[in-house]
């Protein structure tokens, strides 16, 4: 993520230590320049929803920079369970209906939006909106992108129903 959001290759991430920080990752410096920033100097509204304990807003690791609204309350919605590779939870739902509501919130406005979907990590759950693709790990992860795709889809739906696609643009990563 910090690559995506500086537009630097990891190694050329300015960093810094995070001695306050809850798990090792650095914080990266306040140097470095972030898309959001950058953006928001060009006359965006900028907002940024997450979901994951990393971008916790209490850490401060830099992707809070240059973002108006700072949301990562739908974190709590996901409990490690070894370390970022593993959790349980799911948060596609609620970050999505955040999502819409920002989009209706600013409307009349230039604004970016990142918003961070968690829920297709391990551990793949099962949702009951979700077709069961079968039991291998590979079939609850192919459940896991279509709830994901889901709400996805709502929040594409909230653009359109606002009149803003045909001036929206959508990156995804992943």
């Amino acid at each position: 993520m910090p690559a995506i959001f500086t537009g630097r290759w990891p190694t050329a991430v300015a960093w810094e230590d995070c001695n306050a920080c809850r798990s090792w990752w650095p914080r990266i410096a306040a140097t470095q320049p972030m898309l959001p920033g950058v953006l928001k100097d060009a006359g965006f509204f900028t907002g940024a929803l997450w979901a994951y304990s990393y971008f916790d807003a209490d850490e401060r690791r830099g992707f809070d920079r240059g973002v108006d609204v700072y949301d990562s309350r739908r974190a709590a919605l996901h409990t490690n369970v070894a370390g970022p590779a593993e959790s349980v939870g799911s948060s596609a739902a609620q970050i999505t209906d955040d999502a819409v509501a920002f989009v209706s919130a600013h409307k009349h406005q230039r604004f970016y939006l990142s918003v961070h979907y968690y829920d297709p990590h391990m551990s793949y759950e099962p949702h009951a909106e979700a077709p069961a693709f079968g039991d291998t790990p590979a079939d609850r992860y192919d459940g896991e992108i279509w709830f994901t795709d889901h709400h996805i889809g709502r929040l594409f739906d909230a653009v359109k129903a606002q009149g803003l696609w045909e001036n929206t643009i959508v990156v995804v990563t992943g």
